[in-house]
């Protein structure tokens, strides 16, 4: 059996009550160009006035299943 627990902690300089390193911040994650265009926006429904929202003008009702045609979003 090899040695305790301890051991282990005393040799590898993990004292009990030692402060714990740490570690550099990450830096934030870059937006691709791509999601940083999206915007989201409101609208009511054209069917049952609900007020939805979607990305770039994009919209579909979840009361009546209503959605816009296609070429009616981003432009």
């Amino acid at each position: 059996m090899h040695g305790s627990t301890s051991d282990y902690a005393n040799r590898n300089g993990l004292l009990a009550g030692a402060p714990l390193a740490t570690l550099p911040a990450d830096p934030a994650p870059e937006v691709p160009a791509a999601r940083a265009a999206l915007r989201l926006t409101q609208t009511p429904c054209q069917r049952c006035g609900t007020l939805v929202a979607g990305l770039n003008g994009r919209y579909a009702c979840p009361v009546c299943d209503w959605a816009n045609p296609w070429k009616d979003g981003a432009r």
